[in-house]
Order: C-alpha cells, then structure tokens, then sequence
C-alpha cells in the first residue's frame, strides 16, 4: 500500500527540474510555449506530490477497500483532468498569439 506513495514521491521530485517538458512540444513552438510549459511543470510535480501525500493519509485512515477504490480513480482521473487542462490552456494561448504572415513565412 505505500509503493504508490513512493513512485509519486519519485515521479514528483524528477518533475521538479525545470524545462523536463520541452522535449514533448514541437522545436517550432517550443521557445513560446516555455514559460507555459515550465509552470505546468511544476503543477505536475505538485499533483504528484499530493498524491502520494493523499495516498499515505489513506493507509493509515480507511480500510484496505476504500484504498484500493482510491487509487483505482483518483489517480487516473486527475492525471487525465490535468492533461485535458493543460492542453486547453495551451492550445487558448497558442491560438491568441500574432501568426507571421505568409509572405514573412515564405521569405525566412
């Protein structure tokens, strides 16, 4: 019941360093899209954390049952929540930048 706790912690204090995130965002957009992605970075190393803080709280509090219910959702769903924002979010954001005209594009 604790090895959920453990491979959050982990997962948690790797999401901690910042930029791990650019690697997935196409090179073209990936130097507007930076800060966004540095702070969400960060959202996902802190739902981590808080995870396996829930998680640990759990084990001591309710029965083996209600554990196995909690980690049956709650971790998928909120991974599925967060991902599901952060791509609204950045797709909004991406979407209200200035594009450069075809003519800039086509002379670079």
């Amino acid at each position: 019941m604790f090895k959920p706790t453990g491979i959050n912690l982990v997962l948690g204090a790797v999401m901690l360093k910042r930029g791990w995130m650019e690697r997935y965002v196409p090179e073209a957009i990936r130097d507007l899209a930076r800060p966004m992605l540095n702070v969400f970075g960060y959202v996902w190393s802190g739902l981590m954390f808080f995870t396996a803080a829930l998680n640990l709280i759990l084990v001591f509090t309710v029965d083996v049952t209600t554990w196995a219910k909690f980690n049956l959702f709650f971790p998928p769903i909120s991974i599925i929540g967060l991902f599901v924002i952060q791509n609204v979010l950045m797709r909004t954001r991406a979407s209200s930048l200035p594009r450069p005209s075809d003519g800039a594009a086509a002379r670079a």
